[in-house]
């Protein structure tokens, strides 16, 4: 494989264990795996990242050609800032309708190449959740995609219901009324075109909003 990046060796793999090693990261982590260069295009991505990017051949193409100016600006910024200060970044934030956790990770300069990194993206980093852990920052802007034309609120309603939450359960967590989760609710289906819970579930976990571990956990409330 021409694009793989090479690292320095963990401790317990060999030089010659590299290429084993990274075929595992790109194909049994069920993670996003790229590398991208400093002016954001594209070297190489998994199936997962292209599939998180909404097409099958991605490699040549840049950000700005899968998401809004603004998200693509910020991130490629976010690329260069860890390429400068050789240091990972993490991000959490919306690409593409998909929330995301994304890490940048700057890879040694070879060939005269343009500086590039490895991003890994994962899903279900807890959307309504305003605290992460130390190192990780909000995206300062969001390609909601198909979600576009849900508030803030809606979104963070629609990942509680991906959670399984029920109404009341909501309308505790956010110290709401029900009647007004409930008017909550009736939007969302209406600008989503759903008429029931388990289908705005779906929805959210589509959207990485929830872990499907969590899910599994407990039932979507009806």
């Amino acid at each position: 494989m021409t694009d793989n990046p090479r690292r320095e060796v963990p401790p317990g793999i060999a030089a010659g264990e590299q290429p084993v090693a990274w075929s595992a990261l790109v194909a049994d982590s069920n993670c996003s795996v790229s590398v991208l260069d400093s002016d954001g295009t594209i070297h190489f991505a998994n199936d997962i990242a292209a599939k998180l990017l909404g097409q099958t051949h991605v490699t040549g193409k840049r950000l700005h050609d899968f998401t809004t100016v603004p998200v693509a600006d910020e991130r490629v910024a976010l690329i260069r800032e860890a390429i400068a200060s050789v240091r990972a970044i993490t991000v959490d934030g919306m690409v593409c309708g998909i929330w995301r956790r994304t890490t940048y990770r700057p890879l040694p300069n070879e060939n005269g190449q343009r500086p590039r990194v490895l991003a890994t993206a994962r899903l279900g980093s807890s959307y309504h959740d305003q605290t992460r852990p130390p190192g990780v920052v909000r995206a300062r802007h969001d390609d909601a995609g198909t979600l576009s034309a849900l508030t803030a609120r809606e979104i963070e309603i629609l990942c509680l219901i991906g959670e399984g939450m029920s109404t009341s359960d909501i309308a505790r967590h956010l110290h709401r009324s029900v009647k007004t989760i409930e008017w909550h609710r009736v939007a969302l289906g209406t600008k989503l075109g759903i008429a029931n819970r388990v289908e705005l579930a779906r929805i959210a976990i589509r959207a990485g909003l929830v872990q499907i571990d969590d899910v599994a956990k407990k039932p979507v409330a009806l």
